[in-house]
């Protein structure tokens, strides 16, 4: 079974701030960048303690600063393009093994993700944001992209 934390921060969050201004500086009608960090879990067995308590964890949520939401799947936002940047072969066995550690057994794998939400004035704004990942938020080195629908 497969369970996504989803990590916003509540402060100012200055990376998407300066990813919208660079945005709009290099020509896109982008009104709003969002960014969120996304942890993918595939668990053995659905558990109320999985879902009550991951996103207590303070490796994954820092609470004087982030909110999360557990998920089965990440929902498009209408109106919002979103777009998920993962790096390939990231190795996360050191974020596994500590989870184990904290109590969390059930966890088989772990992935993380950045998840991108822009608000575009563009006519066809999925064309737009493959763009926009394609040069400005994943690199080709070493990251994919996605658009999720």
């Amino acid at each position: 079974m497969n369970q996504i934390l989803l990590v916003k921060l509540v402060i100012p969050d200055n990376v998407a701030i300066t990813t919208l201004h660079t945005l709009q500086h290099i020509g896109f009608a982008v009104e709003t960048v969002k960014r969120q960090d996304v942890f993918f879990f595939d668990i053995s067995q659905q558990s109320n303690h999985f879902t009550e308590h991951i996103a207590k964890v303070d490796v994954l949520v820092n609470a004087n600063k982030h909110r999360s939401q557990v998920v089965d799947r990440i929902a498009p936002v209408p109106g919002e393009v979103q777009i998920l940047v993962k790096n390939r072969d990231e190795d996360t066995s050191s974020l596994l093994r500590l989870l184990h550690q904290l109590g969390f057994p059930e966890i088989a794998h772990v992935e993380k993700g950045t998840l991108w939400s822009l608000v575009m004035k563009d006519q066809h704004p999925d064309a737009i944001a493959q763009k926009i990942a394609a040069e400005l938020l994943a690199n080709e080195h070493y990251q994919d992209w996605e658009i999720v629908r």
